[in-house]
C-alpha cells in the first residue's frame, strides 16, 4: 500500500485489515457480530456508511474501485465512486 502512495504501483487489492493500518476508522467495520448476514453487510457498506468511508479515503489519496467478499465476516471496501467507461493511458 505504501508503494501506491509513493507512485511505485498504480493499483492493488487490499483487505480491510491492511487498509485499517492506514485508515484506522475502518476498524469499526471489523467489529465481531456487526452484521447479521452478508446481505446486511452489503446494505451497510453500499449505503451512507460505506459512502462516508469511501469519501474519507479519497480525501487521503486512495480511490476504491470495487469491493468483494473475502470470507465469513470480512469484506473489502465496496463501491464505485464513478463509472469506469474506458481505459486510458496516463
Amino acid at each position: 500500500m505504501e508503494q501506491m502512495f509513493y507512485g511505485g504501483i498504480d493499483m492493488s487489492r487490499f483487505s480491510l485489515g491492511t487498509l485499517s493500518q492506514f485508515y484506522p476508522e475502518l476498524r469499526t467495520l471489523h467489529l465481531p457480530y456487526l452484521y447479521t448476514d452478508s446481505e446486511h453487510m452489503w446494505r451497510v457498506l453500499d449505503g451512507e456508511i460505506g459512502d462516508m468511508y469511501l469519501h474519507e479515503m479519497v480525501g487521503k489519496g486512495l480511490i476504491a474501485l470495487v469491493g468483494m467478499m473475502q470470507g465469513g465476516q470480512e469484506a473489502s471496501i465496496p463501491g464505485l465512486l464513478f463509472p469506469i467507461s474506458m481505459l486510458s493511458k496516463a
